[in-house]
């Protein structure tokens, strides 16, 4: 079964690259129509419309591409799904749900707590910071699982 999966991946890659080209590359230019029809008042709600069919394809093209790569990762065990990749990956889990838990109590607190008004106009900055601390954290976790091992 591992050396079936494994000539598939092999041969898999380009198609893969491919995929992820493709998805890429319309997720990209699917503003154009924004800036082509932009002085066309009359055009703008078609705009967006061909905008949100690019951007469909092209997550259509990215999903098909990882769904295939991640399946075939995860039978020959490799890239995310080595088994202590997989053990580290639990530890970031159960960290992940206390930290977000405890970000969304902070904001729900801020906005709508004792001196909260439910206006979220100066709010939302407690998501811009807690989204960059979560990647600072994420990577200590990484160093400190690197140093014990």
């Amino acid at each position: 079964m591992k050396e079936y999966a494994f000539k598939e991946k092999e041969e898999y890659q380009d198609r893969y690259h491919r995929y992820q080209i493709i998805g890429i590359a319309l997720c990209i230019l699917s503003v154009l129509p924004i800036f082509i029809f932009l002085n066309y008042e009359f055009l703008e709600s078609i705009a967006v419309c061909i905008l949100l069919f690019f951007v469909s394809i092209g997550c259509f093209f990215l999903v098909l591409a990882g769904t295939y790569q991640n399946a075939l990762d995860k039978i020959l065990q490799t890239g995310d799904y080595t088994p202590k990749q997989k053990k580290d990956n639990i530890l970031k889990s159960k960290i992940s749900t206390i930290y977000w838990l405890v970000v969304t109590a902070i904001f729900l607190y801020y906005t709508f707590g004792k001196n909260g008004n439910g206006q979220m106009q100066y709010s939302w900055i407690i998501w811009a910071i807690a989204s960059v601390l979560f990647g600072v954290l994420m990577i200590v976790i990484d160093l400190i699982n690197k140093r014990r091992d």
